[in-house]
């Protein structure tokens, strides 16, 4: 029998600073000045039915120039990371960074 999947997390350069179920960052740049961030989840936020897909939880941030921030949630192949796009955690805006953690703080499993 073949043990569960498990996607890795980026390594300490990526994530130092992250809470521990962030597996990575990437980002893209939207229109108008917006800014588009693409956040995988891992840990608590592991879905066993995605997992047998060998998929993730997304996090989709867009924030705004004018300091709003939308979010969306949908899911991703967890090898479909677009690693010329990747960014630290720590180079995120602080408050996206506040924003997604708050934001995750109030999610149940």
């Amino acid at each position: 029998m073949r043990a569960a999947y498990r996607p890795r997390r980026a390594t300490k350069r990526w994530t130092e600073g992250a809470p521990d179920y962030i597996l990575d960052v990437f980002r893209e740049y939207g229109m108008e000045g917006s800014t588009f961030y693409t956040v995988l989840l891992g840990g608590r936020f592991l879905d066993p039915a995605l997992l047998r897909d060998r998929k993730v939880h997304e996090l989709d941030v867009w924030a705004v120039a004018t300091g709003t921030i939308f979010v969306e949630w949908t899911e991703r192949k967890a090898s479909e990371r677009p690693a010329h796009r990747r960014i630290k955690w720590l180079d995120v805006p602080a408050n996206v960074r506040v924003f997604v953690e708050s934001h995750l703080s109030e999610v149940r499993n």
